[in-house]
């Protein structure tokens, strides 16, 4: 039988907005630069760090990445042409020297392409698009890989975060092609003395209801069960503190018994609670109140539901050191309320900003929409970058650690990313309290080393 390949999430913008470069150059490891000037009022800015920013940048960059295969089915075979994209706009205030673009990651997708391409100068508001190309190395058997597109400068300015791509290579065509995520799905190793004794784990995933007439996430219940075992493993959270709910199992009385009885019996003064749920939620039209939906929901009544404020509440009366809390929700308002524009969603409780800190949330959809699913990686949009950046993808200052300010900023970055490009249209992820201030920014989540 031919070999089957796992995974390969090519050909999208790294960041939305931009149409694909044409212009295909067909020698191994060349590359073509073009430069498009704009002023800087047209400059994009959706790139913006969720982590502090260094006092007085003298500029502020973005770039974007694609890796394309040459007869674009999404799969590499080996001596098929691949073609990088990358584009870098300035949006100023200064000019900027001495840009380079480098290539690291696991396999050998990186070293096919000749590095580093450079950029003599950008000007304030210029952007200009650089275009590589390059052969996939020859294979006996499919090869998993990744390609990590980073943008370095000495100058003083705000560098935006590496771009990686997960890729494989098969030794040629074959009649069956099957794209799992293994990236998120192949649960990784818990590095030795990484564990957090004190911690406790809860993931929740509600993808159909009791009720007919409403359906969740596609991929809510593997997204909770794969959240579990990251808490398990990346994280290191005793298999004893940690508990999974799904499905028939996630009743509105098991979210008050999980909360309000067994929770407080598992901390302990300083303890890590991480609290994942995958489902729906409604938004009341007027006051913006986040209401949890459990398993036996109604439609017509938010009677069974679980308020996002007796949550906070719950989390607020423990012993704790910090409560993160991660929300992959599909908003829509409470049924009987104003048809027409109704209030968002109000994420901020009373509890939440007495204990400004001590309750984080990161949520992957802030508007009133159903969340994406994301069929290439077999997750919920939000939950699939979540995953992969715990494991390591938001490790952006590659020291082995991914703390809460780099999580952020990577999963806002991806998200919004793949939204606008495969989707076309908007999901935006929040973390509230934005990590705004070192002391947040700086807390670690994972260790991977």
């Amino acid at each position: 039988m031919a070999p089957r390949l796992v995974v390969i999430t090519i050909s999208l913008w790294m960041l939305a907005g931009c149409q694909s470069a044409s212009t295909r150059d067909s020698a191994s490891g060349s590359v073509e630069t073009q430069t498009v000037l704009q002023s800087r009022a047209s400059a994009e800015t959706n790139e913006r760090s969720l982590e502090p920013e260094s006092a007085g940048p003298s500029a502020t960059l973005s770039f974007r990445a694609m890796l394309r295969d040459e007869n674009r089915n999404h799969v590499l075979e080996q001596g098929e042409q691949m073609t990088l994209e990358v584009e870098i706009t300035n949006h100023g205030p200064a000019p900027v020297s001495d840009l380079e673009i480098r290539y690291s990651g696991k396999g050998r997708i990186a070293e096919q392409f000749t590095q580093p391409l450079r950029v003599a100068a950008l000007s304030a508001g210029e952007r200009t698009r650089l275009v590589a190309t390059a052969k996939a190395p020859p294979v006996k058997q499919v090869e998993q890989g990744e390609l990590t597109v980073e943008l370095v400068s000495g100058d003083h300015i705000q560098i935006p975060s590496p771009k990686t791509f997960m890729v494989a290579v098969r030794p040629g065509s074959a009649d069956q092609i099957e794209v799992l995520s293994v990236d998120v799905d192949q649960i990784p190793n818990k590095p030795r003395g990484t564990g957090q004794p004190q911690a406790i784990g809860i993931a929740i995933g509600i993808g159909n209801y009791r009720d007919a007439g409403q359906a969740g996430g596609r991929y809510a219940v593997h997204d909770a069960e794969i959240t579990a075992a990251y808490w398990r493993t990346v994280v290191g959270v005793p298999a004893s503190q940690l508990k999974l709910l799904t499905g028939r199992r996630a009743l509105r009385d098991d979210f008050v018994d999980t909360f309000e009885t067994w929770l407080p019996q598992q901390v302990k003064p300083g303890s890590l609670v991480y609290l994942y749920v995958s489902g729906k939620a409604s938004v009341h039209p007027t006051t913006g109140a986040v209401e949890l939906a459990p398993y036996d929901a109604l439609p017509s009544s938010t009677e069974r539901h679980y308020p996002l404020r007796r949550l906070h509440a719950a989390l607020a009366r423990l012993p704790i050191e910090r409560a993160l809390v991660f929300l992959e929700l599909s908003l829509e308002p409470s049924s009987g309320g104003l048809a027409q524009n109704p209030s968002p969603p109000r994420w901020e409780t009373p509890d939440l900003t007495a204990h400004s800190g001590k309750i984080v949330q990161v949520i992957g959809n802030q508007a009133l929409q159903e969340a994406h699913d994301y069929p290439l990686g077999r997750h919920g949009l939000f939950t699939y970058h979540l995953l992969k950046g715990l494991a390591g993808g938001a490790d952006l200052k590659k020291d082995g650690r991914v703390s809460l300010g780099e999580l952020c900023r990577y999963v806002k970055e991806q998200v919004q990313d793949v939204a606008r490009t495969e989707f076309g249209n908007q999901q935006e992820p929040t973390c509230r309290p934005s990590p705004a201030d070192d002391a947040l920014a700086q807390v670690v989540l994972t260790r991977l080393k």
